[in-house]
């Protein structure tokens, strides 16, 4: 399940209290950053894993070890999830100061980075019709967190980039998925970023 991107609109005078946002499905970069849905590389010092179901519990931990293999996106993800953006991503989001922005470097990587915005903001698992799948009794962790029929979020969020607090994907490959103000994407467009595609979300 690839991680998705999604662009908020300004709610137009007269029209019902549903915003139509965009979410971004950016390709994979044939890169895996802790191992595939169902198991983990070795030697991944610091991991926290459930020690009854085996899935790691920290979804933003970073293999020191990671490289990018397919490296001509500036927005990509990785197998197991991990939202990758290049240097050119990084830079025009200081420049344009966008609000909420947050990357953690990959230390073997100099040239990309993982997207992690500070800003948190929550999903509408209700009304998108989400499904929560196999829950461990252990880390209360789901196994497997699925639908976006339509996505929807609670509220909009505040700043220009922000996650959700829901993860979705399997095992772990689970992630948020992040969204975007339109000054963002304004900023994504004029950059002619590349790996960039917009699907429809809803407030």
């Amino acid at each position: 399940m690839s991680p998705v991107i999604a662009l908020l609109l300004p709610k137009s005078k007269g029209k019902p209290e549903v915003s139509t946002w965009f979410r971004l499905q950016a390709p994979d970069n044939d890169s895996n950053m802790c191992g595939s849905t169902d198991r983990l590389f070795d030697g991944l010092n610091g991991l926290a894993v459930c020690a009854k179901c085996g899935y790691k519990t920290d979804p933003f931990y970073i293999n020191p070890a990671f490289r990018v293999k397919r490296r001509v996106y500036d927005v990509s993800y990785t197998y197991d999830g991990y939202q990758i953006v290049s240097r050119k991503f990084k830079e025009a989001c200081l420049r344009a100061k966008l609000t909420g922005v947050g990357f953690q470097e990959l230390p073997a990587d100099s040239e990309f980075f993982h997207l992690k915005p500070t800003a948190v903001v929550s999903f509408d698992g209700e009304r998108s019709h989400t499904s929560f799948l196999r829950r461990c009794p252990a880390c209360s962790h789901f196994r497997d967190i699925v639908g976006l029929n339509p996505a929807c979020l609670k509220s909009a969020p505040t700043t220009d980039l922000s996650r959700t607090d829901l993860l979705f994907g399997s095992g772990n490959e689970m992630h948020p998925l992040i969204i975007l103000s339109e000054t963002a994407k304004d900023v994504i467009q004029r950059e002619r970023l590349i790996g960039i595609r917009f699907d429809s979300v809803r407030v």
